[in-house]
């Protein structure tokens, strides 16, 4: 039997009280969406005649199988990927301007985090923050990123059009908190997805998962924010930005034993919306990348052998959504706290 996989892969010394059964680490990767009034994508690329991908994975063991020859191994992207399909439609993905960017957590993020766990009364200190990513300095290609995570309506297009296989409920981890099949979570993200599953929908798409490098600018910008939005914590702003562990949390079964920040308060228990919280938008405007449900790259973790996860969870308090935090997931399986959104290169990048 495949074990449950914790939350939170950093704060060593609150790990404990964070980790619970229904919380399981995961992967995210979120989903295009339009920048008008709709969020949703454009409809799935699919190429007449050509082998339905989404086929290929129906089984339980396909799901999860690795080293597909179309998508690769996964997080094997270690560096961004190039030659994008120049024919892609860009709806609902907001640019990324490239160049030479800082990324990773200096010691004055550290200590600030530290503040703010305590402001929190979560008690975090400088030994707890043991898994923050390592500063670095990279250059990336422009590039585009979805400005929400895919939901469960537009994946299930991508289902209804035979490019995707529907979550798997048998190989998500708490299926009592998967998106996929419930009306209500239609604006959702989806969870329960494996890898192959998310590379597969983002494939349809002409698009990918983002590397570490590229979701943590997206999230950060050039200033280096320690949330999206800016470096004060949810909990001192007067306006919601983000789904986290907080009062509405606090209510619900799920909480016990947790550490909720009742002064915080999104109005969701569980998840929420995609682009419910426009006042927590990144630099460049992508929503969603705080909290709600975590989001999946395509890179190793810096201190795991699995694949870095990224954004924190509606389980984690407000500071555990800081960007620079490490969190991984297992490639092979689905959880109901991983999700994801797609990227590509922009094309004059590319040339």
């Amino acid at each position: 039997m495949r074990r449950k996989q914790r939350l939170l892969a950093l704060p060593r010394g609150v790990e404990r009280g964070l980790r619970i059964g229904i919380l399981g680490i995961c992967g995210s990767v979120l989903t295009a969406c339009s920048a008008s009034t709709s969020h949703e994508p454009s409809e799935p690329a699919v190429q007449a005649g050509s082998p339905r991908r989404g086929s290929e994975a129906g089984s339980s063991q396909g799901v999860g199988a690795r080293g597909n020859s179309d998508l690769g191994e996964p997080c094997a992207a270690k560096e961004q990927p190039a030659a994008p399909r120049t024919d892609a439609p860009t709806d609902g993905m907001g640019l990324v301007p490239g160049g030479r960017v800082q990324l990773g957590a200096s010691e004055a993020d550290l200590r600030k985090l530290v503040e703010v766990s305590q402001a929190d009364g979560l008690r975090w200190s400088r030994a707890d923050l043991g898994s923050a990513t390592p500063t670095r300095q990279v250059v990336l290609a422009a590039y585009y990123l979805d400005l929400y995570p895919v939901s469960v309506k537009a994946y299930a297009r991508c289902v209804d059009a035979g490019a995707c296989t529907e979550p798997n409920m048998a190989d998500c981890s708490d299926p009592e908190f998967a998106t996929w099949g419930k009306p209500k979570y239609a604006e959702h993200p989806v969870n329960c997805v494996s890898w192959k599953q998310a590379m597969t929908y983002c494939d349809s798409r002409g698009a990918r998962l983002p590397t570490l490098d590229e979701w943590e600018f997206a999230a950060r910008g050039p200033e280096g924010r320690l949330f999206p939005w800016g470096d004060t914590p949810a909990s001192q702003l007067q306006s919601r930005v983000g789904n986290f562990a907080d009062r509405s949390f606090a209510a619900s079964p799920e909480s016990a034993g947790l550490f909720p920040v009742v002064s915080y308060d999104d109005g969701y228990a569980r998840t929420s919306p995609v682009g419910a919280f426009p006042a927590g938008a990144s630099p460049f405007g992508h929503l969603d990348m705080a909290g709600g449900i975590g989001e999946m790259t395509n890179s190793p973790n810096f201190s795991e052998r699995q694949c870095a996860r990224r954004g924190g969870s509606w389980g984690q308090p407000p500071v555990a959504a800081a960007s620079v935090f490490e969190d991984f997931y297992n490639p092979d399986y689905g959880s109901p706290h991983t999700a994801f959104r797609c990227a590509r290169t922009a094309a004059a990048a590319a040339k």
